[in-house]
Formats: C-alpha cells, sequence, structure tokens
C-alpha cells in the first residue's frame, strides 16, 4: 500500500505465481531492462512489457493475457473441427496495443525489485478477460470465477470485511475513477457506435462530483445512472454495490431502469403471456409437430458439463446434446416433415461455443465466424465444422441439410441467439421469419472497481457478419442493433402453430 491509502499494489510476477491453477504460471518467463525501467514478460510468442517510469503497458497481441488452464470438468471444442483461423488488420490497427496509466493517474512502481501495479488494473488485465476476478475487502484477497454478486450465498461475509460502512478517502476515491475511465476507455466495445470518444468527456461534471463523493449513496448513484441511464445496454449491468456500504444494501436498492430494458422486457412479457395461455406454466415442448412443419423451442444457448451430458437428461443441460435430441424426433417421422422452425424468440444468448455447435446442424458446409476486437483493431477469422452425428468424422454426413430451415427470431432474440441468426441468414442456411431480432454483439467482461463495485459490460470483442457485396474495409458489419427477418410475422403468431405452418409453407 501507498501510505494513507487502501488500494493494494501486487507484485506482476507473484501474483500470476499465486493464481496458478486459474492461469498457467508456468507459461510466463520476465526478464528486466534497467536501461529502459521497464520489465518484459514472454508467454508463447506473445510479450508484455511494463515501464514504470513511463507508467505504460504495452503488448504485442491480447492474446498474451491468455493462458489459464483447461477446464477439466466442461469441455467446450467437443465436437468442433477448427478449419482454420485467420487474423486480419482493420483500419486502425497498430502492432502493438499500449495501456498508458499515466493518462488516468495511476501508477506502475518498482519497489524492492518487485514490478507493481495496482490490484484493480492487475486484475482487469489478467483476470477479468478470462472469467475471474479478485476482490480486496479490506481484510482479505478473494478469487471468484466471473464475479461476486449480491445474491449469491455466503456474500454476507465478504461484504462485512474491513471497509463496511467506514469513511472513504479523497485519494481512494480518486483511483476508483481513475481506475473506472481506464477500464471502460479500453474494454467498453459499444463506444463507437455511442459516439464516445473518451469516458471523461461522457461523464458530467455531476457525474464525476458523485463518483469522487466519499458518501457511498452519491457513487451508487453516479454508478447507477453511468450503467443503465446513460449506457443503456442489455450487455451492461452492476452485481454487486462497493465494500463501503452497509453489507446489507443491494444493488436492486438503486434505480436501475433503462429504456433498454423496459422495451425488451415488455415484449418478454408479451411473449410469455402468449407462450402460458398456450401451454399454461409447463416448459414448451423442445420439438412440435403440424402438417410437414416441426418447430423446436430453447431460451439458451449452453454447454453442458461432462457429468451433465453424461446423465439421462442431457438435452436439458447442453444445447447440442438437445438439437440431437430433437433431431432424432423430427427424424421418427419420416418424410413427411419439410420444414424445421427454430424458436429464439425468447433466447437470450449463452454460449458461444454452444451457438457454434447448433449452427453446424442446419448445414454440412463449413461455417464462418468473424470477430472484432474493438481494442486491437482486428478481425478474427475463424472457420469450423460440427461432429453433429458424434461419429468423430466432419464430413458430409453431418448436418442436415435437406430439411428447409427457418429461424423465429423477435426483440428478445439477444446476443449469441442475434449471432445465430445472423450467420445463419448471411451463409443462406435459413429463412429469418418474425421480428428484428434485439441485437447484442458483444461478448460480456466482468470487472471489479477499486472500492470492490462489480459490474458487468459489452467487452471488446464484437461479433460481425461478412457481406461479401461490399469493399474490404466495409465487409465486416456490425451487428448490434439486430437485423431484419426475411419475412415479417406478427408476435401475436408466434405461438399460433398453424400461422406459422401456413407462412413456412408460402
Amino acid at each position: 500500500f501507498k501510505k494513507g491509502e487502501n488500494v493494494p499494489y501486487v507484485s506482476i510476477a507473484e501474483m500470476i505465481k499465486s493464481l496458478d491453477g486459474f492461469l498457467n504460471a508456468d507459461k510466463i518467463s520476465y526478464y528486466e531492462n534497467w536501461f529502459s525501467n521497464s520489465r518484459t514478460y514472454f508467454q508463447g510468442g506473445n510479450k508484455m512489457t511494463v515501464d514504470w517510469k513511463k507508467n505504460k503497458i504495452s503488448v504485442n497481441s491480447l492474446d498474451f493475457f491468455s493462458f489459464t488452464k483447461r477446464s477439466s470438468t466442461t469441455n467446450y471444442s467437443s465436437h468442433l473441427k477448427y478449419l482454420q483461423y485467420n487474423a486480419i488488420k482493420a483500419k486502425g490497427h497498430k502492432p502493438t496495443t499500449q495501456f498508458d496509466l499515466d493518462k488516468y493517474n495511476l501508477d506502475i512502481l518498482n519497489y524492492y525489485n518487485k514490478t507493481l501495479v495496482p490490484l484493480p488494473v492487475f486484475n482487469t488485465l489478467f483476470c477479468s478477460q478470462n472469467y475471474y476476478n479478485l476482490y480486496f475487502n479490506g481484510q482479505n484477497l478473494y478469487g471468484a470465477y466471473f464475479g461476486l454478486n449480491d445474491n449469491q450465498t455466503g456474500i454476507d461475509l465478504i461484504k462485512k470485511g474491513g471497509f463496511e460502512n467506514k469513511p472513504q478517502n479523497k485519494i481512494d476515491r480518486k483511483t476508483t475513477l481513475n481506475h473506472l475511465l481506464w477500464t471502460l476507455d479500453h474494454f467498453y466495445g459499444l463506444k463507437p457506435q455511442k459516439g464516445i470518444d473518451e469516458f471523461k468527456k461522457y461523464l458530467s461534471d455531476e457525474d464525476i462530483r458523485k463518483i469522487l463523493s466519499t458518501d457511498v449513496k452519491d457513487n451508487n448513484s453516479a454508478y447507477s445512472k453511468l450503467f443503465y441511464q446513460k449506457l443503456n445496454d442489455l450487455h451492461t449491468w452492476m452485481s454487486m454495490l462497493s465494500f463501503y456500504n452497509d453489507g446489507d444494501t443491494k444493488v436492486n436498492s438503486l434505480n436501475t431502469d433503462s429504456e433498454n430494458e423496459k422495451s425488451y422486457n415488455n415484449i418478454r412479457e408479451k411473449l410469455l403471456e402468449l407462450r402460458r395461455n398456450r401451454f399454461g406454466y409447463n416448459e414448451v415442448p423442445p420439438v412440435r409437430f403440424i402438417n410437414n412443419t416441426a418447430i423446436i423451442s430453447f431460451d439458451q444457448f449452453k454447454t453442458g458439463t461432462k457429468e451433465e451430458i453424461s446423465s439421462p437428461d442431457a438435452y436439458k443441460h447442453d444445447t447440442y446434446e438437445f438439437m440431437k435430441y430433437v433431431m432424432k424426433e423430427i427424424k421418427k417421422r419420416g418424410k413427411t416433415i419439410k420444414n424445421i422452425v427454430m424458436d429464439l424468440s425468447l433466447n437470450g444468448g449463452g454460449s458461444v461455443a454452444a451457438m457454434m455447435r447448433a449452427l453446424g446442424f442446419l448445414t454440412n458446409r463449413q461455417i464462418e465466424t468473424y470477430d472484432y476486437d474493438t481494442l486491437e483493431k482486428m478481425i478474427y477469422e475463424t472457420i469450423y465444422k460440427v461432429d453433429t452425428n458424434g461419429d468423430g468424422k466432419y464430413n458430409l454426413a453431418d448436418g442436415y441439410p435437406e430439411y428447409k430451415w427457418h429461424v423465429l427470431t423477435g426483440r428478445n432474440t439477444f446476443s449469441a441467439a442475434n449471432s445465430f441468426a445472423a450467420i445463419a441468414r448471411e451463409m443462406g442456411i435459413a429463412k429469418i421469419i418474425g421480428q428484428h431480432s434485439g441485437g447484442g454483439e458483444c461478448s460480456i467482461i466482468p470487472n471489479v472497481l477499486a472500492d470492490g463495485t462489480s459490474f458487468v459490460m459489452s467487452s471488446n470483442n464484437a461479433s460481425r457478419i461478412k457481406n461479401k457485396y461490399l469493399l474490404s474495409q466495409y465487409r465486416y458489419q456490425s451487428i448490434e442493433g439486430g437485423i431484419d427477418p426475411n419475412t415479417w410475422f406478427d408476435y401475436d403468431k408466434f405461438y399460433n402453430d398453424s400461422e406459422i405452418d401456413k407462412l413456412v409453407n408460402r
């Protein structure tokens, strides 16, 4: 700690070693260059240079931070065969990504031959990007997969630490604001769509005054206004208030309304009511039939654990197993079924890996996906195939292109479901019916501020679709605003199977 401050500084090398098991510490090596006041860390072919005199961190690729150990319980790559992976430089790309901490009044220290950075900075770079977060509550340091939230079991014990109801000091508030601005400027992926250059200019003087205030009520009010009213982004929300609050105070005590969420919830309630009128309070059947049409419904893309996949009801826990299950039921109908409608109207997204596997059931062709890194200014192209029949082979026997596929979308077709519909339409492997989809192109990233405030936001990794008819610099298009259907269809008819059958047989 610096004298009079409560934000910890940590040694990069020692923290990596301490987190071995989550991180693969053996992959990191480093050397110190006293002539340039810096230390360089190596991870495979990637490197990071930390300059404690200029307060700058530079990496030749954000892949430097990707050295976590593989999950022993979940195989996210199962049934996927990656054929090609291409990195394409986009407009504005630079060979080095630089994190200028000096611009944000954040320090890098060289102390007794240790390179130290503020814990929140280390956490954002090494943990948040890998869906893990570190917390200091004034007494202990905690680590949690994804992050802590107000409603999880045992959270009261962590929130009632050394900071609870304690007065804050002005220096710590400045550090919290600076880390917030640094994080948003580098890792919030929707800055271009929202016309944000720098968040310091985006926030009003009143917003900044409240974040700098030593009164937690002011802090909470400013955070709530920023994340809900101003950003108005369904991929951005608060999950836990700072440790300086009373331990019993929760996010739901704040104003968390946003215009986007109101619209989303209004349509959701309308569709849920239509669903209840049709099926009662029971679950929607995985697949139902009318004439020559099969309709399948699921509300989340899931990747199950190995234990869940080996269970008798694997299809309830894993989308790949779900698709295998419903296709088996459809095949029992023989040649009477011509059309398959995939109802994603209430699908809010989920696992991208599960979404990629599900696409393989629509086609036996290779599939291409595109991700744009808004920080590095790089397009990452992934070409892959899916083993849909589970025989270990990736060939023409996979997929079900003999059917006419349709995807039913609406306002609540969001995130990974939005990507699924956009890719299927662009590839021409399905017709999109229904209403404009809900958008949400960015993956999410969980974050922790210096005071312990936890939030999730749209990350710098954005899904794109490739329009082959446009010039190269405009070819990779945003789907944040959602996509239009090929054929419009009234919400009131989304659970009217006869109307759906008529539509797809036109």
